[in-house]
């Protein structure tokens, strides 16, 4: 089994900073870069901030996400559909 990397990882200790980023399908790119890890850090920081637990959303969030993830898998499915038709390898 292939497992797909697509997490970015941020190690914040009080002695270093390492910022791992998907590269290629097997490998990260890390960097231990001050600006890069504090504008990572900053940029995660941000998205936690907007987040919110799907368990604790109101029925109508709930909705809206599975609605955009359905959308989004339907667009994938046809795209491998029109690709599978054209006869693309």
């Amino acid at each position: 089994m292939i497992l797909e990397i697509l997490y970015t990882v941020l190690i914040d200790t009080p002695y270093k900073k390492a910022f791992y980023i998907p590269f290629t399908f097997l490998s990260y790119f890390k960097t231990s870069d001050v600006q890069t890890c504090d504008q990572g850090h900053a940029y995660i920081t941000e998205q936690l901030q907007q987040s919110k637990f799907l368990n604790t959303a109101g029925e109508r969030e709930q909705h809206i996400f599975f609605k955009k993830i359905q959308d989004k898998i339907d667009a994938l499915a046809q795209l491998i559909s029109v690709s599978d038709t054209l006869g693309f390898e």
